[in-house]
């Protein structure tokens, strides 16, 4: 554990000036010491000192890792995976060796705390692993090496914190979820104690919103969410036997909530999640406030970018009126392709905004759709920008040497040519042929074939031009064209 922390110690601490670039870090879980702090970062678990700096892998795998805990004597870390299937345990060394599987079950489970019971290492879980009518979670204790899980108590309850002294359980009651602004009401979480020794429950908070998640400091101290203030959820801290009115308020976040958060075995060392940073708090100093830790680590560019096949996921699909391309809707994005089996898909709009509505102007000219970009559903119309038969015009335009002839062009004839054949053709004459009807792709049509060539674009298209058609502050779909192409219809 020394040499593990000696080395994170010796990483380049980034100035408070540079954010550093791990965003949206999850699932904190701090060391005994409170030196260093585990996380989730792009599915697997990280190591990174609570002063901040360059963070280490842990874990390279293509599941997810998320939640994690440390042993008490700082050797070992517990974290969950589903890598076999449904989430269940593990453990490593605290630098990432000798990975192994601890909990074998088809139920996904959930670690709040990897501790000591009866002087015993255990794994404080909880999950749905009974058949009861009432479909609650109970906590239960695992050991190192597997085997059947115990209850820890009889009653229902979630996150499982045995105090340092083994006597008594801190646990969560209620299940209405922690985003649910607002909610007054029987499924409203709150805070109980469960005495080992007298086998008796107690309520700790009353509040008639959400309390939870709550963590020992010591044996007579702990820290719980709640979402009582601010109208989001923050953290506080209260003393075993004092009423939840004199809970001291630890953050005052406001604009999101203080997520999952953990404390040092030494009760020294808070270190809580806030939307895409960590924060570490000083329990020993009074009135101390959040500060953010900054965190560098490597850069994965295989990590930001995943490959999807559309072909299983589209939800709505409109065929173009000349039938040589075909629009789509697939995660809820927009895309266009040739009918041509082999034609390559090309999106048009971009995250994370949602569409639908896909309706095409009666010329084939216009893709219409409905979208959110806004905040507010909006009519859009998307048109054809370039094709790749544009691109092939200006690279042999730009190519082309000054004064030099097409490849194509006849040699030039010092003999005088037949007046029949240099007057203009008859009217039956100039008559394109059936395979002159159809210009290369990006090039100009004429005549009554303009429409017909234009639709032809969408399928050879590269990029796009998107604006708003309709948008207003009111919701605005499903657009559709008169035959005309003159009017559109809508919903609003």
């Amino acid at each position: 554990m020394k040499r593990v922390l000696s080395a994170l110690a010796a990483a380049v601490l980034v100035s408070a000036a540079h954010a550093g670039n791990v965003s949206l870090p999850r699932f904190p879980a701090v060391s005994p010491d409170g030196a260093a702090v585990t996380f989730s970062w792009r599915g697997d678990l990280w190591i990174v000192p609570t002063a901040g700096g360059e963070a280490r892998r842990l874990t390279s795998h293509p599941s997810d890792e998320l939640y994690s805990s440390f042993g008490r004597d700082g050797k070992q870390i517990a974290f969950t995976s589903n890598r076999f299937g449904p989430t269940n345990l593990f453990v490593m060394n605290v630098d990432g060796t000798d990975l192994r599987r601890v909990f074998n079950i088809d139920r996904p489970v959930a670690l709040w705390s990897f501790t000591l019971d009866g002087g015993k290492p255990i794994l404080a879980i909880s999950g749905r692993l009974e058949l009861d009518e009432y479909s609650g979670s109970r906590s239960y204790a695992v050991g190192l090496n597997g085997g059947e899980p115990w209850r820890l108590f009889d009653a229902f309850g979630t996150t499982p914190s045995i105090s340092p002294d083994g006597t008594k359980i801190l646990v969560t009651r209620g299940a209405s979820g922690w985003e649910r602004r607002g909610y007054r009401g029987p499924d409203a979480r709150d805070v109980w104690l469960y005495d080992r020794g007298a086998k008796t429950y107690t309520q700790i908070t009353k509040w008639n919103g959400n309390d939870g998640r709550a963590k020992w400091i010591d044996n007579s101290s702990f820290v719980f969410a709640s979402d009582r203030d601010n109208n989001a959820v923050n953290l506080y801290r209260l003393s075993i036997g004092r009423n939840e009115s004199e809970a001291q308020k630890l953050t005052n976040f406001t604009a999101t909530d203080a997520e999952d958060f953990d404390i040092s075995a030494d009760g020294k060392t808070l270190v809580v999640a806030m939307w895409d940073r960590l924060y570490r708090i000083d329990l020993t100093k009074p009135n101390a406030g959040p500060a953010a830790i900054e965190i560098v680590a490597n850069e994965d560019s295989s990590d930001r970018i995943e490959l999807k096949s559309i072909d299983r996921n589209v939800s709505e699909a409109a065929l173009s009126p000349d039938g040589k391309a075909v629009a789509v809707i697939a995660y809820g994005q927009v895309f266009v392709r040739g009918a041509d089996t082999k034609s390559p898909t090309r999106r048009i709009t971009q995250p994370s905004s949602r569409h639908g509505g896909l309706s095409w102007s009666p010329d084939g000219q216009t893709l219409y759709f409905h979208g959110d970009e806004s905040g507010v559903e909006s009519i859009y119309a998307a048109t054809v920008k370039t094709t790749r038969g544009d691109v092939k015009k200006r690279f042999d335009e730009a190519t082309k040497k000054p004064g030099a002839q097409p490849a194509t062009a006849p040699a030039e004839s010092t003999e005088e040519k037949p007046k029949a054949e240099t007057a203009e053709a008859s009217t039956e004459e100039s008559k394109p042929k059936d395979d002159e009807k159809k210009p290369e792709a990006g090039g100009e049509a004429k005549g009554p074939d303009a429409r017909k060539k234009e639709t032809s674009r969408w399928a050879d298209a590269i990029t796009f031009e998107v604006k708003p058609l309709i948008a207003n502050e009111h919701v605005n779909a499903d657009a559709s064209t008169s035959p005309d192409g003159k009017h559109i219809a809508y919903r609003r």
